[in-house]
């Protein structure tokens, strides 16, 4: 997968999925997660191939699941980059434990993040740049912004590219019902405020980690869609 913006920033697949992701302007680069830590060796490979001998600038943590940020110190100690997480997930990748797993009341619609996660553990690194609200790119030679996006995760961080494509991570997570489940979970309201900004932000792409790419439209119907099945729940 490859996508340009209008003004021609490249967003491109490391892997054969949408983690980790790397963008590039005008010899900028910047990495946004890590992929998983059985990969590593394969990564840093095809990364460096792919930065053809400049620096990459930045490294930005969507979130600090496992998945997400496993390869963290082996991409830092190899290209030296300024990682770039949330200030309620920067505890998370310094201790090296994934952050909370999320999960949701069926009727209340409020966030328990009781599942276990100290079971997953990595290689942990010191955070360089702690975001509050909102980050912007350009010292980094991108005409974009880090957006704070909660819900899936405290500190879930969703980058915006031009006004026109948004990397969403997994914070669209939880607008379907689960093939293996009987219902939709009821979301937090800090889970469904995100969702409501991302889709005002009436981007052309939202690029996830698990589901794809959806144009506006396809996110908008996703939306409504639950909106529907929750009313349901709740009448």
């Amino acid at each position: 997968m490859k996508l340009i913006s209008s003004d021609g920033i490249c967003i491109s697949q490391v892997m054969s999925s949408n983690n980790p992701l790397l963008l590039s302007y005008d010899n900028n680069y910047i990495l946004v997660d890590t992929g998983r830590k059985e990969k590593c060796d394969v990564i840093i490979e095809r990364l460096a191939k792919l930065l053809k001998g400049q620096p990459l600038k930045a490294l930005i943590i969507n979130h600090a699941h496992y998945e997400h940020v496993e390869n963290v110190a082996a991409i830092k100690e190899k290209f030296n980059p300024k990682i770039i997480v949330h200030e309620r997930e920067a505890e998370y990748v310094e201790k090296g434990e994934s952050s909370p797993l999320p999960s949701w009341n069926y009727v209340k619609g409020e966030k328990i993040n009781n599942c276990p996660s100290t079971k997953w553990h990595f290689t942990p690194a010191q955070a360089d740049i702690l975001v509050d609200k909102r980050l912007d790119l350009a010292e980094y030679g991108f005409n974009g912004y880090i957006l704070w996006t909660p819900g899936h995760s405290p500190g879930s961080l969703s980058i915006i590219i031009n006004d026109e494509i948004a990397i969403v991570g997994d914070a669209l997570g939880g607008m379907e019902k689960k093939p293996y489940a009987k219902k939709i979970n009821i979301a937090s309201g800090e889970t469904k405020n995100s969702w409501e900004a991302l889709i005002e932000l009436n981007c052309r792409q939202y690029i996830t980690t698990h589901s794809g790419i959806l144009d506006h439209e396809e996110l908008l119907n996703k939306y409504n869609n639950y909106c529907a099945e929750a009313m349901k729940l709740l009448e």
